[in-house]
């Protein structure tokens, strides 16, 4: 059947599928990451109970940029911006956290998968001394 109204309506209709196709996708795509959002390097570490140091520092914070200059280099850790990542709020859930016990800076040590310890809202010499202790226990 070479019908050639039938061929031009066929070619219509398949691209009409493919423009659909190429505009949907990554909507649906951005969709789902927002509704189902991806494991961040941190949660897989808790999820593997990995023992691992999180920085928690949020905007315009000078005591929080002293701590993250203090640990540079001395100990592997993860930095949570408290106001720009969104997995901040997952993290605080899955370590059973309330949003208003973290008080930047403040450095959380989890051993096993679990918070063990924290210092938080300290000058940078009291964040030193916890890491001391918590570096020695390992």
């Amino acid at each position: 059947m070479e019908d050639p109204e039938f061929i031009k309506l066929r070619n219509r209709f398949l691209t009409g599928i493919l423009i659909c196709l190429v505009l949907f996708i990554p909507f649906f795509l951005f969709l789902y990451q927002k509704i189902y959002p991806h494991d961040t390097g941190i949660m897989k570490k808790i999820k593997r109970e990995e023992t691992t140091y999180i920085l928690i520092t949020q905007n315009d914070c000078n005591e929080c940029k002293r701590w993250e200059e203090s640990i540079q280099g001395k100990i592997d850790y993860s930095k949570v911006n408290k106001d720009k990542d969104s997995s901040y709020q997952r993290l605080l859930n899955q370590l059973d956290i309330e949003k208003d016990d973290i008080v930047p800076p403040a450095l959380l040590y989890i051993k096993d998968g679990q918070l063990d310890s924290m210092v938080m809202n300290q000058k940078a010499e009291e964040m030193i001394h916890f890491l001391n202790k918590n570096m020695g226990s390992e």
